[in-house]
Formats: structure tokens, sequence, C-alpha cells
């Protein structure tokens, strides 16, 4: 467990604590840390970070009702869940960046629709291994779709979106 997961576990169990003892003070406090890092990890898109805190907040929600903030931290765990389950524009937006590999990538993709990994990284002078990891990336983000067996990568709506962004 990393400094940050260490530092979010105390947050919530002190504010767990400050619940049940009922101590508006220190249960105020700590919500405003535990929300900071809430929106930290939706402004960084962080994964990682939503869904450790997504399963934190799930935990302790119930105990929020007699201080009134149940509804604040259900739609922020509504948030978390949502981003963890979504394409990420942001991250669509590093992904297309044309100074990056995948970038390059995407736009070969849009040039050559069904263009095979193989040739992605001939062409990029890259190795495969690396092409088939952006190609991957691509797909989580719905930029692009793969079909195996010698089909190859072909653009989705979203991905020729994003490539107009930068046109």
């Amino acid at each position: 467990m990393n400094g940050y997961e260490e530092r979010i576990k105390q947050d919530v169990l002190e504010l767990r604590n400050a619940l049940i003892a009922g101590n508006l003070n220190l249960y105020i406090s700590k919500r405003g840390c535990l929300m900071g890092d809430v929106a930290t990890a939706l402004m960084e898109q962080s994964e990682d970070a939503m869904i450790f805190l997504r399963g934190h907040l799930a935990d302790f929600i119930p105990l929020t009702k007699d201080a009134g903030d149940e509804r604040y931290w259900y739609a922020a765990w509504e948030l978390l869940n949502a981003f963890c389950n979504t394409c990420r524009p942001l991250e669509q937006l590093r992904l297309a960046s044309p100074n990056t590999i995948s970038g390059k990538v995407l736009r070969l993709i849009d040039a050559t629709p069904g263009v095979s990994n193989r040739r992605l990284a001939s062409l990029l002078k890259s190795n495969v291994q690396q092409i088939r990891k952006i190609v991957s990336d691509l797909k989580k983000q719905c930029l692009i779709t793969y079909i195996p067996i010698n089909r190859g990568s072909f653009m989705l709506e979203a991905g020729h979106e994003i490539l107009k962004k930068f046109k």
C-alpha cells in the first residue's frame, strides 16, 4: 500500500470514528480532506485512486445519515463510479496528442483502416509489444476498435471526433 492509500485509509477511519463518536468538528475536518481526495482523483482521472476511494466511500456512506450528509457522499460515490466505468475525455485528448506515439498510431489507423499492429510498428519504427499496448489503450478509451486475426484496427466515431480537435 502506498502513502496515498495509507493516508486515505487513515482519513476514512478517523471520519468513521468521528461519526460514531458524534464529533462534528473532526467529521467536518476529515470530510473536507476526503472530498479533496475525491476531487483530485477525478481531476487527474486516476482510475486506481477512484477505485480505491469508491470502495472506502461505499463502506461508510450508511454512517453519514445522521450527519445529514448521506446524499453528499452518495453523489461523490456515483461520480467516482461513473468515471471508473466510462471513457475519460482528458485521457482521450492525451492519447490523441500529435506529439505522442499514441497520437501517431491513431492518425495512422485513421489513414489506413484495418492496419495491423505489425505494420504500425514498422511504420513508426517501434516494437510490436509497444504498439499492442498503445492499441489497447486507444481501445479502452473508445477511440478505436481492434479486430483480431488479420483484420487490424479501425477508428470509431469518438476517434474521428478527437482528431478533429487537433486540426
